[in-house]
């Protein structure tokens, strides 16, 4: 069994999430080179059978993980809009936006 995420979303409310109940429907991870040292970063999209879809960032800066996300309500036909305005907000590669965009599209 996957363990339960536990993601601060950016309203800054903490929520815990069972992998499980959200299959992942599309990912990519990178590296990046930042002031401290290295980061490796990895964004997950992950909708739940209801319909609602969840995204996240976990970065490792070196200090311990940092989790961030958004969650959409079921019914949202915006979510590629969605992952790019996640993508500005986190200032994601634009390479990173398109594979995303891409696979939650199949």
């Amino acid at each position: 069994m996957l363990s339960l995420l536990y993601v601060r979303l950016s309203s800054g409310m903490q929520i815990e999430i069972d992998p499980t109940e959200w299959p992942e429907i599309g990912d990519a991870q990178w590296t990046s080179q930042r002031e401290g040292g290295v980061v490796q970063a990895h964004v997950v999209v992950r909708r739940h059978s209801d319909g609602r879809v969840f995204l996240y960032i976990d970065a490792n800066p070196g200090e311990g993980p940092l989790v961030q996300g958004d969650l959409l309500p079921s019914g949202a036909a915006e979510v590629e809009e969605a992952i790019s305005r996640f993508g500005e907000l986190h200032a994601l590669p634009n390479w990173v936006v398109a594979r995303l965009i891409q696979s939650v599209q199949g």
